[in-house]
């Protein structure tokens, strides 16, 4: 399973160039680096269920997780919040 933190790079981006069906995509925010973020993540559908509770408990080292079925949930989340509580 490939686990991505690569911004803006979509699910399908991975799967041409590497030929792999079960892939990840996550993006973690700033506070991340202090175990205190919000990573919002999703898999392909051939992600089972055993290997989404590990990819969720490597997340979970950079805070709170939210998995999203859509996505497209991910780029709106990193617009929103990807870097802005860097300013706070």
């Amino acid at each position: 399973t490939l686990l991505s933190v690569i911004a803006g790079k979509p699910i399908k981006s991975f799967a041409e160039g590497t030929g792999m069906n079960k892939i990840a995509r996550s993006m973690p925010n700033t506070p991340a680096q202090i175990g205190k973020g919000v990573t919002v993540w999703c898999c392909t559908d051939e992600v089972g269920a055993e290997e989404r509770d590990r990819i969720k408990e490597v997340l979970c080292c950079f805070g709170k997780t939210i998995f999203v079925d859509d996505e497209s949930f991910i780029d709106m989340s990193t617009s929103i919040s990807g870097s802005g509580p860097a300013y706070i």
